[in-house]
């Protein structure tokens, strides 16, 4: 096995990044496929997939903090990078080795340098070789500074992270005045869409709703509050596409984007607090298709690139966005499930055996 040796298996961790991984592969899938834009109200969890990756980062931030008990455990600094090492780099430096092979003409040293704390720089051989390596950087960096979180909710209390989220956002509003005034014709988010700018918050809030989930389970363990936190999250991507919110380079409407972790926290909580006991069998088979779940965020971009440069899509329906979401399931992510499978056992696994214990009390 290859699961932590920080924390008990939760399942219900991996089906979550399953379905982080499934809505981005759908969403790339559903742009080459011929998907158009679509007012109906289930179908911006898909057009707007790109909302797992906050699911991703959300979850980072609460898994981390359940891990440290909500700050009671002390976090070996080095034992910490060591595992995150462990668990990032072995198939990062497959695939940066291979983006410097390809672009091996204009790629420098210094380019190679980039992955390890910069890989979501425009210029960096790995995100031009699979574009969404750019949130390694963003998940790097958040590895260098949560420990430090840990130790100052330990001397300051649970309102230090409160502190800190309010800071982040004033400090984001300010840049964002800066870059894109509102009187100014730029428009431009990557620069905080693909880096710790915009993405900070999004791990606080995980944070902040392991506090939530320590202190409160009981309360949210129930199905009404399950079916309300999956509206909530639907009701989220709808409104804010809707309403010019999301990742909006205006003041204004970034702040607003706020909703979208912490409609992601609510569901995680509920998810992770309801009774499934019933549905064993099934939770096992998603609980292993989550463990393949970085593999396949880090490879679907390949896999997509070879069914378009082979045109190996199929016409399932005559329905336009109703055939591209169903290539995404039946064509694309069986085939990136393959592929990470083989990357996952033979590039993953093995380092991740390598894994310590980082946490004392």
């Amino acid at each position: 096995m290859a699961h932590s040796k920080n924390i008990n298996y939760m399942p219900r961790v991996d089906h979550l990044r399953f379905y982080a991984a499934s809505l981005v592969i759908l969403v790339h899938t559903y742009i080459v496929s011929g998907g158009a834009e679509s007012k109906n109200f289930f179908m911006f969890m898909i057009m707007y997939g790109s909302t797992g990756v906050t699911l991703f980062l959300v979850l980072s931030g609460f898994l981390f903090t359940l891990i440290a008990e909500g700050g009671k455990k002390e976090l070996k600094y080095s034992s910490f990078i060591q595992n995150r090492i462990l668990r990032v780099f072995p198939l990062f430096l497959v695939v940066a080795f291979t983006a410097m092979a390809i672009h091996r003409d204009t790629a420098t040293f210094n380019d190679f340098l980039s992955i390890f704390l910069f890989s979501n720089i425009e210029s960096s051989p790995t995100m031009k070789f699979l574009g969404p390596t750019w949130t390694i950087a963003v998940e790097l960096q958040f590895y260098l500074i949560f420990p430090f979180i840990m130790a100052f909710v330990r001397n300051f209390g649970r309102r230090y992270v409160f502190g800190l989220l309010v800071f982040w956002i004033l400090w984001r509003t300010l840049i964002l005045y800066q870059v894109n005034p509102m009187s100014g014709a730029a428009v431009d988010n990557n620069f905080y869409y693909m880096t710790i700018i915009g993405r900070l918050d999004q791990f606080l809030i995980g944070i902040i709703f392991a506090f939530i989930y320590i202190d409160y389970k009981k309360y949210f363990a129930s199905f009404p509050v399950l079916v309300l936190s999956i509206l909530g999250v639907f009701s989220m991507t709808y409104w804010l596409p809707n309403i010019g919110a999301w990742y909006s380079p205006w003041p204004d409407k970034s702040i607003i984007g706020l909703l979208e972790p912490i409609a992601w926290g609510f569901l995680v909580i509920s998810y992770l607090s309801s009774d499934f006991t019933k549905l064993t069998f099934v939770s096992g088979i998603v609980a292993a298709l989550g463990e393949l779940s970085y593999s396949a965020y880090i490879t679907h971009g390949l896999v997509i690139d070879a069914v378009i440069k082979n045109n190996l899509w199929i016409t399932f329906t005559d329905g336009q966005n109703t055939n591209a979401i169903l290539n995404g399931l039946l064509i694309i992510i069986p085939a990136v499930l393959a592929v990470s499978w083989l990357s996952f056992n033979f590039i993953e696994k093995p380092f991740l055996s390598l894994r310590k214990a980082y946490t004392t009390k």
